[in-house]
């Protein structure tokens, strides 16, 4: 028997316009605090960046989120111009470790999550 091969075309989708947007929107399922929640990390565990997706549109102020080590010691500050976004963060600089990512709209603390990051 000789060598054969198989001859393969692999659909490739690309996402839309929007910041963010899913390719097929319907390919994973939501859970309920996942689809409501005002704050979001991706990926964690990070290891060079973490993009941080949040929405305060029902919240008034201006919003802040502000990333604290596991002694509560701040070590990133950032402002939020926009109600609904999302922040590419470059993690040099921060060793591994679990932080706190919390969100907040004027004074009031929106929702806090936790980030691992390795390296």
């Amino acid at each position: 028997m000789t060598g054969s091969h198989i001859d393969y075309t692999e659909h490739i989708a690309l996402p839309g316009t929007q910041k963010a947007a899913r390719v097929y929107p319907d390919d994973r399922t939501f859970y309920k605090d996942e689809a409501d929640a005002m704050l979001k990390l991706m990926p964690n565990p990070a290891k060079n960046y973490v993009v941080i997706a949040y929405d305060i549109s029902m919240e008034n102020g201006q919003g802040i989120i502000i990333i604290r080590d596991a002694k509560g010691v701040a070590v990133k500050n950032l402002g939020l111009h926009k109600a609904i976004n999302q922040l590419t963060v470059d993690l040099a600089g921060i060793p591994s470790g679990i932080y706190i990512v919390s969100l907040y709209a004027g004074s009031k603390h929106i929702e806090s999550k936790q980030l691992s990051i390795t390296r």
